[in-house]
């Protein structure tokens, strides 16, 4: 999984990286293990020879955006953010008079700007792909990728204009799996996911004015979800020392560090579960779209295993840790033998039967 932050200079989307990946030395692209104190027990249990936890991976060298009139993203900013899986756009909400962009703060006209922009260059795309497709002296003929396009592109134009994004089109359900294709094609920055993250001071940690309030159930309603936090104060954090930093984020009301609350903001975003595959040689968690099947569980271990795929396995995780281990829970008959359309849950511990 591949995380773009992006951001205005001065909004503070640097500091959140470091928060986020928990240290400054891992320059400006790193993988980070993805909390999770189920596959910690598993890993206890079974101690095995490699460990594999689930990651993101934060990229903090999208480029910059400029403010001001012209255009937001240039060509390297555009084609990196084209690459990631989701978009964090960090959004400056506290005073910084060192912020070459704007003199005055306001993270949601900043917000909107972003939005605005990612809409207009879907826009572009789209309009110039129609004009072209209707000059082409080939014909267009039903079924062909070239009418999908045309059709799908004509529909969506004066939705975006009016300010829609794509991806709240595809939740309407307006989007069949055709037309879904073209669009990942594209690599359409409006379909893309996004969370903004709205950088506040270290005083409004624990508040949000009504302003702010209602831009993000604006958010809401497009699709976007959004929250709070204080960056400065998430990096301090993180250069603690493992038994002071709950101390320190107790005495400043904050439930849980910037790392563990980003992440699971991204796997909620993006729909994803996690399953296990708990074996001696190596123990692994495994990111997988919620609602998946058990064949595409196998696909994600390995191709040929899903080509091979006889029935899996499966035991939850409540009833493998009711039980102490894979075998007891096996003796204790909470092992399932599902086959290739079971919809795999969150905590799954699966071992696929397959014939190589």
């Amino acid at each position: 999984m591949k995380v773009g932050l992006i951001g205005f200079s001065g909004s503070g989307k640097s500091s959140l990286y470091r928060a986020s990946v928990d240290t400054s030395g891992k320059g400006d692209v790193a993988a980070v293990s993805v909390p999770d104190s189920r596959f910690d027990k598993i890993v206890q249990q079974v101690s095995p020879k490699k460990i594999t936890p689930a990651s993101v991976v934060f990229h903090d060298n999208i480029g910059s955006i400029i403010g001001g009139t012209g255009k937001l993203f240039d060509v390297r900013t555009l084609e990196n953010a084209k690459k990631m899986d989701l978009l964090l756009h960090v959004v400056r909400a506290f005073d910084n008079p060192a912020a070459p962009y704007y003199d005055t703060v306001d993270p949601v006209r900043d917000s909107n700007k972003i939005l605005e922009e990612l809409i207009l260059l879907d826009l572009q795309i789209m309009e110039n792909r129609v004009e072209k497709l209707k000059k082409s002296p080939k014909p267009i003929r039903p079924g062909s990728t070239e009418y999908t396009e045309l059709t799908l592109f004509e529909k969506l134009i004066p939705i975006l204009s009016d300010g829609t994004p794509i991806r709240k089109i595809y939740e309407k359900g307006d989007i069949d799996e055709n037309e879904e294709l073209v669009l990942r094609n594209y690599q359409l920055l409006s379909f893309k996911p996004l969370i903004v993250v709205f950088n506040v001071a270290e005083s409004n940690i624990n508040s949000t004015d009504d302003n702010l309030k209602k831009h993000m159930e604006y958010l809401s309603s497009l699709g976007v979800v959004s929250f709070t936090l204080s960056a400065s104060i998430e990096e301090e954090i993180s250069e603690l020392d493992e038994e002071d930093r709950g101390e320190f984020l107790a005495s400043l009301g904050i439930k849980e560090p910037a790392k563990k609350k980003v992440i699971q903001y991204i796997y909620d975003t993006l729909g994803l579960i996690t399953f296990y595959t708990a074996g001696e040689k190596e123990t692994r968690a495994w990111p997988l779209k919620r609602g998946s099947s058990a064949l595409k569980a196998a696909d994600t271990i390995h191709s040929d295993i899903a080509r091979g795929f006889i029935r899996a396995e499966v035991i939850h995780y409540a009833d493998w840790e009711d039980a102490g281990s894979w075998d007891a829970a096996v003796k204790g008959n909470k092992m399932k033998l599902e086959g290739k359309e079971y919809s795999v849950t969150d905590g799954d511990l699966i071992n696929i039967r397959c014939k190589v």
